[in-house]
């Protein structure tokens, strides 16, 4: 109980730095939402039922910390297909392809993560999952390159607490 109470939590913060709204019958629709998402997708959420909740809360923590990251990872993908959609040179850099990459991450939830922030950062879509491979569109070898670096596999194998020093292979 006391982890749905801190999924709420967490959820009412969200929901209140977003909408701005302090007046009561938004505060009281706004909680209500809340309510009704923990209800739901509480489950989906608490994937590990054997954490503690200050495990929990170092986990939201370094989850938090890494969306900045993500956001600063988007907006370098936007640079490069910018460059290759705009300056006269790039559509000879234009070169798809789809590429197997093999992942470390076990649990279900930390490979959903690293397939949608894949296809959330622009010039790479996630195709395919399966229990150890994602088959991913990569718009340039560039992009195909960046994905073997394995950093954002990484992070997100510290967020879930599965980082054992392991990187992904160029399958």
């Amino acid at each position: 109980m006391a982890r749905r109470i801190i999924i709420f939590l967490g959820l009412f913060a969200i929901w209140f730095v977003f909408s701005g709204m302090a007046k009561w019958p938004q505060i009281i629709m706004g909680v209500m939402s809340c309510a009704f998402v923990t209800w739901i997708s509480g489950d989906l959420i608490l994937v590990d039922k054997g954490k503690s909740a200050g495990q929990m809360l170092g986990q939201g923590w370094r989850f938090l910390c890494y969306i900045p990251w993500l956001l600063k990872e988007v907006v370098v993908a936007n640079l490069h297909v910018a460059r290759l959609a705009l300056s006269p040179s790039g559509p000879r850099d234009v070169n798809p392809r789809i590429v197997r990459y093999k992942m470390f991450l076990k649990s279900d939830i930390a490979r959903f993560m690293l397939a949608n922030s894949i296809t959330l950062t622009p010039g790479t879509i996630t195709v395919v999952m399966d229990e150890e491979n994602l088959y991913i569109h990569a718009i340039s070898e560039h992009t195909e390159k960046g994905l073997y670096e394995g950093s954002m596999e990484r992070k997100i194998a510290r967020i879930y607490g599965e980082d054992g020093g392991k990187t992904a292979e160029h399958a």
